[in-house]
């Protein structure tokens, strides 16, 4: 039986859930999905507003999920050698309750799977771009250049295992490392910087507000999956849960 390549790849611009003043939530904005078996898919809104309590400018995703066979010129076989996918998003002016703000927003995620191999991943492309947390400009700096040197589940494992320093700036939700092959929660911050803001790890406080936190990012052996905010209302008179700027990428070979 033909090997063929199953594709585990989304990308969407924003979503929430309010809880107060107003019981609400807040639809999926700009769904790029791809079923299992491939293909193109991409959204785009020209703006979005909710409540006064989130807007944003442009949103746009976009994923992508295709085979490539090879050639008799490069010595392909004609069969499925790698599985490519890519997500990809754009975020103009977010804006939430004035507590957290940037100008661009970019995300990106893309793996290649070898039908003889681990699924390989990188998340460059990714970024924050005029950012502001509780006023105050922000610099959330990315580990772009390490992870993409961590680009398979192994290496990422292998690396969490041996490196306690490592560990306890990535490893996300727990102070022990799961068993290999369970899914992984690691964030790409390296730092982030502003004047008085409270940091710990990729999460910042904000008073009378709740918090931000960046760039966290769910790792199995066949998928990553990258949320650039995670927005928790939880300390002032509006409260709930705002997440913007999601991608992932991966997929396997069956059987």
């Amino acid at each position: 039986m033909t090997k063929r390549g199953l594709y585990q790849v989304y990308s969407c611009g924003l979503y929430g859930n309010i809880e107060s003043p107003v019981q609400k939530l807040i639809p999926v904005q700009a769904p790029s999905c791809l079923c299992y078996l491939g293909g193109v898919s991409n959204a785009r809104v020209e703006s979005f507003r909710f409540e006064e309590i989130v807007s944003t400018g442009a949103m746009a995703t976009q994923a992508i999920g295709a085979n490539y066979y090879g050639s008799s010129e490069d010595g392909g076989t004609g069969k499925p050698e790698y599985t490519y996918t890519q997500s990809s998003l754009y975020i103009e002016k977010l804006n939430i309750l004035q507590q957290v703000m940037a100008d661009v927003v970019t995300g990106s995620m893309t793996s290649q799977v070898s039908s003889n191999g681990e699924t390989t991943f990188s998340a460059s492309g990714s970024g924050l771009v005029g950012l502001r947390v509780g006023g105050v400009p922000a610099d959330a700096v990315l580990d772009l250049a390490l992870f993409n040197e961590l680009n398979t589940y192994g290496k990422l494992y292998d690396r969490l295992s041996s490196d306690d320093a490592f560990r306890k700036r990535a490893l996300l939700g727990t102070d022990t490392l799961p068993a290999k092959g369970k899914t992984l929660m690691v964030t790409l911050v390296h730092s982030i910087k502003g004047h008085g803001l409270k940091v710990e790890k990729n999460t910042v406080g904000i008073p009378l507000f709740g918090k931000v936190s960046f760039a966290e990012m769910t790792v199995s052996p066949t998928a990553r999956s990258l949320m650039l905010f995670n927005v928790v209302m939880e300390d002032g008179p509006v409260t709930g849960t705002i997440s913007s700027g999601g991608v992932q990428g991966g997929g396997e070979y069956y059987p």
